[in-house]
């Protein structure tokens, strides 16, 4: 087995390392962020995120918020825990969007 769940997995000798670089790979270009550059720290954490005062209904159904938020929360609990405080940060607006939507 090389591939599953979208994690890799290479022999090297009596080790095997796992990682998601192809997932990762998969999930830019699904949401047309090929052209995105690594950065060393996902999130400030002084950085405070609120919703935008003004949203209209059509700009937000166009954002795939929950469908990018999704793989992401994948990423985190299979071998991305760096990125877990960034992902948390990001999921606190689900429930908020979905709220905006059926009012």
């Amino acid at each position: 087995m090389s591939y599953c769940l979208g994690i890799q997995f290479i022999r090297n000798g009596s080790k095997i390392i796992m990682h998601q670089k192809r997932y990762i790979e998969d999930i830019l270009k699904h949401f047309g962020m090929t052209e995105s550059k690594p950065i060393r720290t996902p999130m400030d954490p002084d950085v405070k995120l609120t919703l935008p005062e003004d949203v209209s209904d059509t700009h937000i159904q166009k954002l795939p918020y929950r469908e990018l938020i999704g793989p992401f929360t994948y990423l985190t609990v299979s071998t991305r825990l760096d990125i877990a405080f960034t992902v948390s940060s990001l999921s606190q607006f689900n429930n908020l969007l979905k709220y905006i939507l059926d009012c």
